[in-house]
């Protein structure tokens, strides 16, 4: 199965609150799948919001990684839709969440998708560990998946 892999990094770590972060850096995956950042209007990316699609609507895992490389450890993720119905935990979309030091992964299964301002978007949060304090924090840019070719 082809991976996307959305790189996040903590530019400001903020112990038990939000995290500030850079604009992620977003490797499509393959096999006809693509994921990038959603255009709010022409040459103005939201850089909170990433699409996701898939050729044939065939499952794609995403991997979250968080860098500075060995100062965070990903935890949990959590997701919440925010646009178009069905799906409110996006626990239908999103499975098998599995954490592994630095990164976290989920299958997007596409069980909900949308053409336009039917395109169903969620929040997603994850929730990460200071290496060097042992402090929590919260990372929380958004997603959606798209049916338009």
């Amino acid at each position: 199965m082809p991976t996307a892999t959305i790189t996040i990094n903590i530019s400001n770590f903020v112990p038990n609150g939000c995290c500030a972060i850079d604009r992620p850096a977003i490797s499509p995956g393959g096999g006809g799948n693509r994921a990038y950042y959603k255009s709010s209007s022409p040459n103005t990316p939201d850089y909170d919001t990433i699409v996701v699609k898939s050729k044939g609507r065939s499952a794609l895992d995403i991997a979250f990684v968080i860098t500075p490389a060995g100062q965070y450890t990903a935890n949990t993720i959590a997701f919440t839709q925010t646009n178009g119905s069905g799906d409110p935990a996006g626990t239908q979309n999103f499975t098998n969440p599995t954490a592994s030091g630095a990164a976290i992964t989920v299958t997007n299964v596409f069980a909900h998708v949308g053409l336009n301002a039917n395109t169903p978007h969620w929040r997603y949060a994850i929730g990460i560990t200071q290496i060097s304090s042992g402090a929590s924090g919260l990372i929380d840019p958004g997603i959606e998946n798209s049916d338009e070719n």
